[in-house]
């Protein structure tokens, strides 16, 4: 099976999205009407992957979750849960 981290996929699904739509002359996916919050979410994204990148990282652990040598269970900053 191949292993892809979750943003290659993410890309991958929006690439084969925008062909659909190009390929899609009579019916084409309508587009965002308002592209600053398009660019506002995307934005927040991103913040949040690095957030939680350089979270890991200061904790000493890995960021793929079916590694072997994770060290640590990280339950703070983004990934504490509320409940």
């Amino acid at each position: 099976m191949l292993k892809s981290p979750p943003p290659v996929w993410a890309l991958a699904y929006v690439l084969i999205a925008f062909g659909l739509s190009r390929l899609a002359v009579e019916y084409p996916i309508p587009e965002l009407p308002d592209v600053a919050f398009a660019v506002t979410l995307i934005i927040a994204g991103v913040a949040l992957s690095v957030s939680a990148a350089v979270l890991f990282r200061r904790e000493g652990t890995e960021l793929n979750p079916t590694s072997t040598t994770n060290r640590k269970l990280v339950t703070f900053g983004p990934f504490r849960v509320h409940g």
